[in-house]
């Protein structure tokens, strides 16, 4: 097998940045002394090389000798573009079978679009539907969505996409994909953004730069203002070496990571005592994409419980939801003006739908407990066999719901417990990464936000052995990230035993973090039992 050398070099990059935050938190050099300057320098040239191989050392996404290299992920560009542009007309179940219409009246015009024979139905998403059907039941319900001047622009934009650099025959793939998933408080941006830049072969391009902008600069300048230098560098080694969450992913797209670096941001605040800017900046990722919700509630459990221990006052919570509230109102005020209601009902069945299929690269504790029921995959990705498998997933699950549950009502009330004496950005990331995970089963890249654990815990209650474990920890997992395709090439086997490290290393960050806040508890409370049962006092009986 040979490996790529980018995926090779971010081998090399992990194992690098793991054994230097070890050497460095075994031995505690002073801040300004030549062996913490040393590391310094070392991590500062490992988050350049990180960043660039990110983009593959700016080739970022190859499209083959004929077409080259470019800035957009063009299957990306095409559904969160085009999907964010037309929402109003296409929603969240038309834009597959607007394109079929489309490429048909492009092709009789002159113009060459490639011929698709089927599409998925969106509205159940196993099936798929042939064009001609689509063209023959559908086709002028689908047009009259549109004005004739926005059925022109759809069709000039779409044959502009056409002419850009990519292999005609990934729309066969693209048009069986599972279309566009953001929720209308997205679209209030997102769609007013894309109907004013015009869609061209630059712009294509360019866009491309708004996500790299916004969370390596906008978002890495908030962790380098609250948390330091080093833990600058340790977030952007961690975010360039994902490889489940890697540039080939969702990079170049169209605002498909504004949701990271707002959360990125947000708990950055937090740690900088913003508590406006924080609560404003978490409510704003959770209306792009609902889950980072979990982080937002996670630091508001800790400021409430301080406040109610007396341990702080009540203004810090207050500031947070002054920040919050208006954003998350506001914003879901505009999508139900700017958009049909209903909408909103279409966002959440698909949601909820995407939340309870085991998609091939999807992460969630769910994923993980039906894997040695999963074998090696469906044998296609569509068709009978494919919802037989599904329903055997599920069938699967149920038969052992109450185990399953019993771990997550096990792990939800460590992480509730937890942010009961943890500072509020710790509270974020404890809570917001376990319900995230045992809750939910969203696609992989999703899990970039893992880097966030390098600058919470680098700094958090000085250099401590448990704050080395889960640091080091991160990296180790990111190392089981890049080694487990390498090992194990069957997408389900893989995606398995990386659903696997990731519950190794949330149990780790629990563990820890019971053992920093609760042990001398602990200790003191079997010291208590002992003197109760056996008439002992410590040090003579």
């Amino acid at each position: 097998m040979v490996i790529p050398l980018h995926h090779t070099l971010q081998i090399v990059f992990i194992v690098l940045a793991g054994a230097l935050l070890a050497a460095m938190m075994m031995h505690r050099s002073a801040r300004h002394s030549p062996g913490h300057r040393a590391t310094l320098g070392a991590f500062v040239v490992l988050a350049g090389l990180s960043v660039a191989g990110y983009t593959r050392f700016g080739s970022f996404h190859p499209y083959g000798r004929t077409h080259g290299d470019h800035v957009y992920h063009y299957p990306d560009l095409y559904h969160y573009y085009f999907g964010a542009k037309y929402f109003r007309e296409l929603g969240y179940f038309r834009i597959y079978e607007a394109t079929a219409i489309a490429f048909r009246e492009l092709r009789e015009e002159g113009s060459p679009a490639p011929v698709i024979p089927v599409v998925r139905d969106l509205v159940g998403q196993e099936q798929l539907i042939s064009t001609e059907q689509v063209l023959r039941e559908r086709g002028a319900q689908l047009k009259a969505r549109f004005s004739d001047a926005r059925w022109r622009s759809f069709k000039s934009d779409l044959a502009t996409l056409l002419g850009l650099p990519f292999d005609p025959y990934g729309w066969h793939q693209m048009l069986g994909d599972m279309g566009f998933n953001p929720p209308p408080t997205w679209n209030v941006t997102a769609s007013s953004l894309a109907n004013l830049i015009p869609f061209t072969a630059l712009s294509a391009e360019l866009m491309g730069f708004i996500d790299l902008v916004l969370v390596f600069g906008l978002a890495g300048w908030f962790v380098w203002r609250a948390f330091g230098s080093l833990a600058l560098c340790g977030y952007l080694v961690a975010l360039g070496n994902n490889w489940i969450a890697s540039h080939d992913w969702t990079g170049g797209s169209f605002m498909r990571q504004v949701w990271l670096a707002l959360l990125v941001a947000g708990v950055s605040c937090v740690k900088l005592e913003w508590y406006i800017a924080a609560g404003a900046l978490l409510a704003a990722s959770a209306a792009d994409r609902i889950w980072p919700g979990f982080f937002l509630v996670g630091a508001l459990v800790a400021l409430q419980w301080a406040r109610r221990r007396g341990r702080g006052s009540a203004l810090p919570l207050r500031r947070m939801l002054l920040g919050a509230v208006p954003v998350l109102a506001g914003l879901v005020a505009l999508s139900l003006i700017m958009f049909p209601p209903h909408f909103w009902t279409d966002f959440l069945q698909k949601l909820w739908k995407h939340n309870s299929t085991y998609f091939a690269m999807h992460i969630g504790f769910q994923k993980l407990a039906v894997f040695s029921a999963a074998g090696h995959g469906p044998p296609a990705w569509s068709g009978d066999g494919y919802l037989r498998w599904e329903q055997l997933l599920s069938d699967y699950y149920r038969q052992h719901v109450v185990g399953f549950s019993a771990v997550k009502l096990l792990f939800a009330a460590s992480a509730l417990a937890l942010c009961l004496r943890s500072s509020p950005q710790v509270a974020a990331l404890v809570l917001g990464s376990t319900l995230l995970y045992f809750t939910s089963m969203p696609a992989n890249y999703y899990y970039s936000y893992l880097a966030l654990f390098v600058p919470v815990f680098l700094v958090e209650g000085g250099i401590r052995p448990s704050d080395a474990l889960r640091v080091v920890g991160l990296f180790a997992l990111l190392l089981g990230f890049a080694l487990a395709p390498l090992r194990w090439q069957n997408i389900i086997v893989h995606n398995g035993h990386i659903n696997l490290f990731i519950l190794l290393y949330l149990a780790v960050v629990h563990l820890t973090l019971l053992s920093d806040l609760y042990g001398r508890d602990l200790a003191a409370w079997v010291v208590r039992m002992g003197e109760a049962r056996c008439g002992w006092r410590m040090g003579r009986p």
